[in-house]
């Protein structure tokens, strides 16, 4: 697939959509936390935690205070956390937000690449966890088990995510 200017204008996600070698794979996605737009370079050449969940998930609600304690207790370690809502409303999304959720990087409600993340990325249940690195390649599928069981030290998990990437 060829890139031009014309395609990068007329499909604002065309580094998903097209590969584009080198862009990370969110280059052109929307990204908010609660100090606004997030630059893309603090998620550059790091493992990308997605994280997919909404508020009105009783299993969400019971694994994002782990989740949580994970990020805040490790964050200097050189990883990141993005929320994938599966929130029904925008007021939903930012309220569960609020609420729950460290100051990590989240997609706004509505964001088309939210729906194609759930296909690529074959979710079919909630909350769900995927490791990636830049051009979105998963690098470890079986994160949420690694998080809530706290079978491995949380450094270690993060080193061994450090060198998939």
């Amino acid at each position: 697939m060829r890139f031009s200017l014309i395609s990068a204008v007329l499909a604002p996600s065309s580094a998903f959509r097209t590969g584009i070698r080198g862009a990370h794979f969110l280059a052109n996605v929307p990204l908010k936390s609660r100090n606004g737009a997030v630059d893309i370079k603090t998620l550059e050449n790091k493992p990308l935690v997605l994280y997919f969940s909404a508020g009105w998930c009783r299993s969400c609600k019971m694994f994002t205070p782990k989740i949580g304690k994970f990020y805040k207790g490790n964050k200097d370690e050189g990883f990141n956390v993005v929320w994938v809502s599966r929130d029904r409303a925008a007021e939903d999304q930012v309220e569960y937000y609020e609420k729950a959720m460290p100051d990590w990087a989240y997609i706004p409600f509505g964001t088309p690449e939210i729906q194609e993340f759930i296909k690529k990325y074959e979710v079919k249940t909630i909350p769900a966890v995927k490791v990636v690195n830049d051009a979105g390649d998963v690098i470890d599928d079986g994160a949420r088990m690694k998080i809530e069981k706290h079978e491995l030290e949380p450094k270690d998990v993060i080193a061994e995510w450090k060198k998939l990437i």
